[in-house]
């Protein structure tokens, strides 16, 4: 992995691959999705199009977010399109992520870890 956004889930450092992050927004609040798992938080517009956003503690079972005012989601590019990760907060980027656990976005996102 190259360079790295380090992010907070439910107090742990993870870092995902920039070249997949599209859009890092503060979080505002999702449309729910009824029927949807308890780990899908919603719904919400990104440039015209509606995007699923993930409760990222719940999906990794780790627990609950700590949601507040630094509490982003992380827009990133799937095989299926674009998806959202809602985190406790962004750390930074790094250039050398080898001590932080890194989040496999395709298994993340992907509809065989989700079945």
């Amino acid at each position: 992995m190259s360079e790295a956004l380090v992010v907070v889930i439910a107090g742990e450092s993870r870092v995902l691959p920039m070249e997949r992050v599209v859009e890092i927004r503060v979080h505002h609040g999702t449309t729910r999705i009824p029927g949807a798992p308890e780990w899908v938080r919603g719904f919400v517009d990104l440039k015209g199009r509606p995007v699923e956003v993930f409760d990222a503690a719940r999906r990794l079972g780790r627990g609950q977010l700590r949601l507040d005012e630094r509490s982003c989601v992380i827009f990133v590019d799937t095989a299926d399109g674009f998806a959202g990760m809602l985190v406790d907060s962004v750390e930074g980027i790094i250039a050398d992520a080898g001590a932080i656990p890194a989040i496999d976005l395709d298994m993340f996102f992907g509809k065989a870890a989700i079945a």
